[in-house]
């Protein structure tokens, strides 16, 4: 049996069949190189790293205000089992947009939400643009944390009551103090008049 030759050795002969046995060579080589997106075949184990359960450390960038959000914060990701160590950057947007909010909204609780420009003319404080642009990344980033019921639903997350008191079982409310001479005395106003009181009613 004779020896399959290489593209290279055809071409050397001056082969016609050189191109196409270089194409085909071209084609396994391919064929036996794994491939970067090939996906795990089934039954197949892939091996996953997740991101450790523990608070990411606390940014030292962060001003006071937004330091205090961050202490707020974490222990209630904590809770939840939701905050991993990557979830740092994430966090702290939240907390600066939040610090940020604000100090927005405190200005335009001082100054207004419209002022005059210097040709006289009344605009819109630019301090409402700031909130509004810090509100929409306090609630993108608070989705993805899970602040909102619908956050901890696509998460899977129960949601945390967290009470002073433990819970008493459920009693009928009492009536507010007064409400029951209220009721008395409308009960007394509604009762029909009957003889000598109805013909002196009349006479008022």
């Amino acid at each position: 049996m004779s020896k399959k030759l290489s593209a290279a050795e055809l071409k050397k002969r001056g082969s016609w069949r050189a191109l196409k046995r270089s194409k085909d060579e071209s084609a396994a080589a391919k064929a036996a190189k794994p491939s970067k997106n090939k996906t795990a075949a089934a039954g197949e184990q892939v091996a996953v790293i997740a991101p450790e359960l523990t608070a990411p450390p606390k940014p030292d960038w962060l001003d006071a205000e937004a330091g205090s959000k961050w202490d707020e914060l974490i222990p209630i990701l904590e809770a939840m089992r939701v905050l991993t160590c990557a979830d740092g950057d994430t966090c702290a947007r939240y907390c600066h947009a939040w610090a940020s909010w604000r100090q927005a909204d405190r200005l335009i609780r001082k100054q207004g939400i419209t002022i005059k420009s210097g040709s006289g003319n009344i605009k819109t404080h630019p301090a409402v643009t700031v909130r509004a642009q810090m509100d929409k990344i306090i609630r993108e980033c608070g989705d993805r944390l899970g602040l909102s019921p619908d956050a901890r639903r696509l998460l899977n997350v129960a949601a945390i009551f967290v009470r002073s008191q433990p819970i008493k079982p459920k009693q009928s409310d009492p009536e507010p103090a007064g409400q029951a001479e209220v009721i008395k005395n409308n009960k007394e106003k509604a009762a029909p008049i009957q003889g000598e009181d109805f013909f002196k009613q009349v006479a008022k």
